[in-house]
């Protein structure tokens, strides 16, 4: 019986108190964001600022994002806070802390969507090393304790936690630090473990930098750069079955000095993301494999940008994200892994760059199915260190129902617009900034009735862009 995620289920919930000296998020900023013919709102905003910011990590599944960071006075008192938020950037509750008792200077937090269920994973060195997971709605509530996964003194980047295909199951994944053994647990939305637990032999040395995907058969998806116990470091590829663990494929796909992401595509085969050095310059490379993991045509080079691989979509598509001159880049490939265009700026400098130090982005990020991409990173320098989050949701210029389509059912909605923006953008759940870039045809940053006869010659003319 597979357990389905919902509201409301037996398992007891409560608040977690949320420290006072949390200040308040600034309000999103929106703006157009276009690669060529491809066309974007992009919501910048703050969850918070705080005193000191390790750490961010974000995660989104059906119009619902969270964060997760590591907020302290001092870089010795850090503890990890989450809030959720839509694709507009709004924030759905103030940040929340994740655990009182096991939460504190807490290592690389992870987090994953299971429908209406959010999970969080973390290590907290000073109970030994000890993982942790723990279950939120997105209220903010907690629907369970933290519950202990296993003790490992394994450096972050060393374990991971990913939702199952029909996102009903989350799947944790911890290296131990040393020894080739990979340990694998399977949770339902209400904390349960799903027996067995696997301990996956990893066969090119300790298994560096581990991630694994679900894939729709059940079978777990395992890549990891081989360690330096090993003579050679591989990026590898391994298949287990879902049902009792058994290898059943290995391979070495070649040589890397880093494994970033793994995913199933919509014809069961698979991706997988690792850095390799090329004439001593450090490139990121996306392989596909068959099912049998065997390397297929079309490997991509990334190029050599400090890039990050972004988490892949079972259609193909997916995204990597930057950071250069301080400023936060995002590079967009179709289902075929074409380029829809040059890489596309993400930050909206809400601060003087001046005040900022320094800046680092976070090497995941959430690319839902409708193309909506979430991702953040943090700045420090100036008078705080601060953590930013972004989405870059994908409309058609004069698609004023939101249907994703430019026809004679937009005449309406464009002139309900026109007349009565507050109560257009109530009906149709967007924010008026946000309705002003959609049927803002001719550019000039209204919406208003210069923008009537554009309207009319996308409507005739097959589209604005």
């Amino acid at each position: 019986m597979i357990f389905r995620c919902r509201a409301g289920s037996s398992v007891a919930t409560f608040l977690l108190l949320v420290y006072t000296a949390l200040q308040s998020a600034a309000d999103p900023i929106y703006d157009r964001a276009c690669i060529n013919d491809h066309c974007f709102v992009r919501s910048t905003f703050l969850p918070s600022t705080f005193a000191w910011v390790i750490d961010s990590f974000v995660a989104a599944d059906s119009g619902i994002g969270v964060v997760a960071f590591e907020y302290g006075e001092s870089k010795g008192a850090t503890y990890g806070y989450f809030t959720h938020f839509d694709a507009w950037g709004n924030m759905l509750h103030q940040p929340v802390l994740i655990d009182e008792e096991h939460g504190f200077r807490l290592n690389h937090l992870y987090a994953a969507r299971l429908q209406d269920v959010t999970v969080l994973l973390w290590q907290a060195p000073f109970t030994n090393g000890s993982h942790y997971l723990r279950f939120f709605d997105t209220s903010g509530n907690a629907l369970t304790d933290a519950i202990y996964v296993l003790t490992s003194n394994a450096t972050p980047g060393q374990w991971w936690v990913s939702a199952g295909p029909d996102r009903a199951t989350a799947t944790v994944l911890a290296n131990r630090g040393s020894g080739q053994v990979v340990h694998v647990r399977s949770f339902n939305c209400a904390g349960d473990p799903i027996e067995p637990n696997a301990q996956l032999d990893a066969m090119y040395g300790d298994a560096d930098f581990p991630r694994t995907a679900v894939a729709t058969n059940g079978d777990l998806l395992l890549t990891y750069k081989s360690g330096p116990d090993y003579p050679t470091q591989y990026a590898v590829f391994e298949r287990f079955s879902g049902a009792d663990g058994t290898r059943l494929v290995q391979t070495a796909i070649a040589r890397a000095t880093s494994s970033w992401m793994i995913w199933e595509m919509q014809d069961a085969s698979i991706a997988i993301g690792y850095g390799s050095s090329v004439e001593g310059q450090h490139h990121i490379f996306v392989q596909r494999l068959d099912t049998d993991g065997v390397p297929t045509e079309g490997r991509l080079d990334l190029g050599t940008d400090g890039a990050y691989i972004g988490t892949g979509l079972r259609d193909g598509r997916f995204a990597y994200v930057f950071d250069a001159s301080r400023v936060v880049w995002v590079h967009l490939f179709d289902e075929d892994w074409n380029s829809l265009g040059p890489a596309l700026e993400v930050q909206t400098p809400l601060l003087d760059s001046s005040e900022q130090t320094g800046l680092f982005v976070r090497n995941e990020l959430a690319y839902e199915e409708n193309g909506t991409v979430w991702l953040t990173w943090y700045t420090w320098g100036g008078p705080d260190a601060n953590i930013w989050t972004a989405t870059l949701q994908p409309f058609l210029p004069g698609d004023m129902n939101r249907d994703g389509l430019l026809n004679n059912f937009d005449i309406d909605p464009f002139v309900f617009a026109l007349s009565n923006l507050p109560a257009y953008a109530a009906t149709f759940n967007i924010p008026e900034d946000a309705a002003v870039i959609i049927g803002d045809i001719n550019e000039d940053g209204f919406l208003n009735n210069f923008d009537i006869d554009p309207f009319v010659e996308c409507l005739t003319g097959g589209g604005c862009q």
